[in-house]
C-alpha cells in the first residue's frame, strides 16, 4: 500500500489530495490558503500511512507473546518504519533527479 501510494505520480496524487481538500472545506471553512491545508493533508496522510505500518508490527510483536519486551518491540516497530521510509523518499529523490537530468 505505501509503494503503491508511493508510486503515483503528482498529478493523481495531486488530484486526491485536492478532493480531500474540497470536502473539507465543503463541512467547515478552513482557515488557511488551499496550498498550505493539501501540504498539511498530504504530509499527515504520509505520517498516517507509516504510522499504521509500526502500529502493526508492534501489534503483531505483542500478540506472539513478546509483551514483556515492550520497549524493544517499540524500538523494533520505529526502525522497521524508518527503513521504509527511507526507501521511499531516497527512490523519491532518484526519480526526480532522473526526470530533471532526462527532460
Amino acid at each position: 500500500m505505501i509503494f503503491g501510494f508511493s508510486s503515483q505520480n503528482g498529478h493523481q496524487s495531486g488530484s486526491l489530495s485536492d478532493a480531500i481538500y474540497y470536502s473539507l472545506n465543503a463541512l467547515i471553512t478552513l482557515p488557511f490558503s488551499k496550498d498550505s491545508m493539501v501540504f498539511v493533508i498530504r504530509k499527515c496522510a504520509h505520517m498516517t500511512e507509516f504510522g499504521l505500518l509500526a502500529l502493526s508490527l508492534y501489534y503483531g510483536m505483542a500478540k506472539n507473546g513478546h509483551t514483556k519486551l515492550f520497549v524493544k518491540a517499540l524500538l523494533f516497530g520505529w526502525i522497521a518504519l524508518f527503513i521504509p521510509f527511507t526507501i521511499d523518499q531516497i527512490s523519491k529523490r532518484i526519480e526526480l533527479l532522473m526526470s530533471s537530468i532526462l527532460f
